[in-house]
């Protein structure tokens, strides 16, 4: 299962992955129910979002308890995301650098995660500049 707000991005994937359902919502209004999802990879959105508490509270509430919360986004913490964001700037003007309304850095995404009632599983970083971020659903 797939989700974007994204039509486009929809389009694009189900040339791809015909054997795959894909859905347009939004991370902070899924259209299923409390408890539905074992598992949620949550991969380069969080710094796209208005609002990352209602994405931590919708992914809490369609996740099984102690269901897998994986995310991953830019390390703002690192120094090497700073510099290879600027390159993008410079390199492709008005592409997305302009679209990052967040920014994270491991103590942040973690603090979030918990606050919202998620435990810490394992934390990696790839390229030393993007995090990668396994959490657990606390159980009620």
């Amino acid at each position: 299962m797939g989700i974007d707000v994204n039509e486009d991005k929809l389009l694009f994937m189900k040339e791809r992955r015909s054997d795959t359902s894909f859905v347009r919502a939004s991370g902070d209004h899924i259209p299923f129910g409390a408890n539905t999802f074992d598992c949620i990879l949550c991969l380069e959105v969080i710094e796209h979002v208005y609002n990352p508490v209602a994405l931590f509270q919708e992914m809490n509430r369609v996740l099984v308890p102690r269901g897998k919360f994986i995310l991953a986004t830019p390390n703002y913490g690192s120094f090497t995301w700073l510099i290879i964001e600027r390159l993008y700037g410079i390199i492709m003007p008005g592409g997305y650098e302009l679209d990052h309304y967040n920014a994270f850095d491991k103590t942040g995404i973690i603090r979030m995660a918990e606050y919202n009632g998620f435990a810490l599983e394992e934390i990696r970083t790839v390229g030393f500049s993007d995090l990668v971020i396994s959490f657990m659903k606390k159980a009620p």
